[in-house]
């Protein structure tokens, strides 16, 4: 095997590899050992044909993928513990095949490098303090949301009309031009009035009626109705009122506080609320000073960001955002619609935070190494065990769970704390 050394630069190597007949024939034969009982040639027991057979039968080729991914990848970890102080942008090289055969194989192969980065001063700073102040509104607005998942509707008995905020129970077939459409019948159905639920002024049509009426409600569909068949157009939906209910939201007493977990009376429930609230907000404000000091930092510093490691972060950004939204049942074309921007204006946003993601994140690792921030092998146990604790299990239950990629983020968790609380010694926040 010959290497020469084409480039070399602050960002990019680019090697030279030569592999001659030799060499690629042993690795080949190697390969054919390893694989061979993948191949079914006629007239042989299954893994017991000659290569030259299965290579006559299968193409010249057959096993030419393998061998060349076994080479490079063998090339590329000697060519790093030889320069044990290269930082490489990802675990596998870029390459381009110059010609391969049966006589040997020639090729280039691309190892981009970490940037240098310029940092900034990111000691002896001052960051300004987020407050994590919790008022007693605060507190009053979080009981009344466990109040409203505690309302019941009840049923109404006196003889009176439907009004603002009653729950009307209604059978409804609806028509446009005296024909039926589909999704607009139903029976049964309880409709909240004054939620907007229904189009146009459909639900104040039903104020005012009694139970055992039967009536119309006369509508007109939205010209940018998401049912294009119905946009625009006029419909009368003919009304039954079966029932009217209203909501009743229970008091908030010792009784509800015992309805909504275990808690001795209401006193303990509002004490709860608040330090679940304290808590929540000192995190917020944490993250929110954190985020302020790296900010600080960043733009105080010098970073190109790679495009392949760009790229690489994007993708994985995108695909999560795009999961995200098929999770709410929409898709990034429907949610461009929704928000008024293009799709290639929400990709370009995207884009732009992973930047800065990636920017603060180079920006973190290099001061880590700088400061010799290291992780001990206590401090993973001990995340692990938090982790374990929150998810109802044991730790050693836990463990079992997690795979690789799982615990490589665990472990950064952890020095992104433990680089926080580096950060937080050194500087000020006032």
């Amino acid at each position: 095997m010959e290497m020469k050394v084409l480039k070399k630069d602050d960002e990019m190597i680019e090697l030279e590899y030569e592999i001659n007949k030799e060499e690629w024939q042993a690795k080949l034969d190697e390969v054919y050992q390893q694989e061979r009982g993948k191949y079914n040639v006629e007239g042989f027991r299954k893994g017991k044909a000659p290569r030259g057979i299965i290579e006559k039968t299968h193409g010249d080729n057959v096993f030419f993928n393998d061998a060349f991914s076994s080479l490079v990848s063998n090339y590329y970890i000697e060519y790093l513990t030889n320069n044990k102080d290269l930082r490489t942008t990802c675990d596998h090289p870029h390459f381009d095949i110059d010609d391969i055969s049966q006589d040997g194989v020639k090729f280039r192969m691309f190892i981009e490098l970490m940037p240098k980065i310029i940092l900034g001063a990111y000691k002896g700073l001052e960051f300004k303090k987020v407050s994590h102040e919790v008022s007693d509104e605060m507190v009053e607005q979080e009981l009344k949301k466990a109040q409203a998942s505690l309302v019941a509707n009840e049923k109404i008995d006196e003889d009176r009309p439907v009004e603002l905020g009653d729950i009307a129970i209604i059978d409804f077939s609806g028509m446009i031009d005296g024909v039926r459409f589909d999704g607009g019948s139903a029976e049964d159905y309880s409709l909240k009035i004054g939620s907007k639920s229904f189009i146009d002024t459909f639900e104040d049509q039903i104020i005012g009626h009694k139970v055992g009426d039967t009536f119309d409600v006369n509508v007109k569909f939205p010209a940018e109705y998401g049912a294009k068949q119905l946009a625009g157009k006029d419909a009368v939906f003919y009304v039954s009122l079966n029932e009217i209910k209203k909501e009743v939201l229970p008091e908030l007493n010792d009784e509800f506080a015992k309805k909504l977990g275990n808690f001795e009376d209401f006193a303990s429930l509002k004490a709860f609320v608040k330090k679940t609230l304290v808590d929540t907000a000192k995190r917020q404000a944490s993250i929110a000073e954190e985020n302020n000091m790296l900010e600080q930092i960043l733009k105080s510093s010098q970073v190109k960001v790679p495009s392949s490691l760009l790229e690489h972060n994007f993708e994985y950004a995108l695909k999560d955002f795009e999961n995200r939204l098929s999770a709410q049942g929409l898709d990034i074309d429907a949610y461009s619609k929704y928000i008024n921007k293009t799709k290639q204006e929400i990709e370009n946003e995207i884009k732009s935070q992973t930047e800065k993601g990636v920017k603060a994140r180079l920006i973190r690792d290099e001061i880590v190494s700088i400061e010799k921030i290291q992780v001990l092998d206590e401090e993973v146990e001990n995340k692990v065990q938090e982790l374990a604790k929150n998810m109802g299990k044991t730790t050693q239950e836990f463990k079992k769970t997690l795979q690789k990629n799982q615990i490589d983020l665990i472990i950064d968790e952890v020095v992104a704390d433990k680089f926080f609380e580096y950060l937080r010694r050194e500087n000020k926040i006032i």
